[in-house]
């Protein structure tokens, strides 16, 4: 409505400031008073008696009329913010990091052989997806690891490993929709989240293996990101999420987040609800959409 508005006077000042010039040119030009009501009835007595006008008091009322408006629509024709969004580059000293782990154990630790097996559960989860996927039902769930299913060291070493391929089969689900996937490392405590978005502007995280309140999480950040880059234009980006063999309460969940038990029902409901272009699709908004969306998976991976 405040856009609605701001066009409104917008296009008052215009037709005002075009009136007046033309206005001022008149006068100096042709002695021709356009608010006088004199002028134009002496202006019909000439046109009836066929007598002759010059050619450019014509012309120059035909100009500014057309002036007049192609401005009003420049002023309120419809604009599309393009919102640069700086991303830090420091994803080398993180790579450099996590490298330094593991030429440790490869230098001197012979004796702690636990910690190289420790070390490996933290190789799959910078896995991102790379391929379109379908945003459908729900939102990725964080991957923490405190799962009690298996106590000991190795075992729980290896239980990242199946999520992150899980989490490769939603994005399969997701693309096989019609979505597009994009590629995130992480999003919060989500490590390789299934990421894709919609023709509609929609935003879909798919996890497996995690509670509702962790994917809730997720889902806060990127609202708050949309919010702090966006303003108000953030509001037309709806962000939804689907976990696979949730954990914790599945009660507790809003209507943004949707649960399912295998990977069958995911794929049934995303083929019930793939991605369709809406009446009013603009290409060009959607790739700015797009574009918009690798950036911000791009700097939250890294933050």
């Amino acid at each position: 409505m405040k856009i609605n508005l701001d066009k409104f006077f917008l296009g008052i000042l215009w037709l005002l400031t075009i009136t007046l010039a033309t206005t001022f040119w008149m006068n100096i030009k042709y002695g021709f008073n356009i608010f006088s009501s004199t002028h134009w009835a002496y202006l019909s007595e000439i046109q009836a008696s066929r007598a002759p006008v010059r050619d450019g008091f014509y012309l120059s009322l035909i100009v500014a009329i057309l002036v007049g408006i192609i401005g009003l629509y420049i002023c309120i024709r419809p604009r599309f913010r393009k919102i640069p969004l700086p991303v830090a580059l420091k994803q080398p000293d993180k790579i450099s990091n996590e490298q330094k782990p593991m030429e440790t154990p490869s230098d001197k630790t012979v004796a702690p052989q636990n910690t190289s097996v420790e070390d490996q559960p933290t190789k799959p989860m910078p896995v991102g997806l790379t391929r379109p996927l379908s945003p459908v039902s729900g939102t990725a769930l964080r991957v923490t690891p405190q799962h009690q299913i298996a106590p000991v060291a190795n075992t729980m070493a290896t239980s990242t490993q199946p999520n992150s391929e899980l989490n490769k089969k939603i994005g399969e689900i997701f693309a096989q929709a019609g979505y597009i996937v994009k590629p995130c490392k992480a999003i919060g405590a989500l490590q390789s989240p299934a990421i894709a978005v919609g023709y509609d502007q929609s935003v879909w995280i798919g996890v497996t293996n995690k509670s509702p309140q962790e994917t809730q999480g997720a889902i806060d950040t990127l609202v708050s990101f949309f919010s702090d880059t966006l303003g108000e234009t953030a509001a037309d980006i709806n962000v939804n999420a689907c976990i696979v063999n949730p954990s914790g309460n599945a009660e507790d969940t809003s209507d943004a987040i949707h649960l399912f038990s295998t990977l069958d029902k995911l794929d049934q409901f995303m083929a019930e609800n793939n991605n369709k272009e809406p009446e009013d699709f603009e290409p060009e908004l959607f790739d700015a959409f797009s574009s918009y969306i690798d950036t911000v998976m791009n700097y939250i991976g890294k933050h």
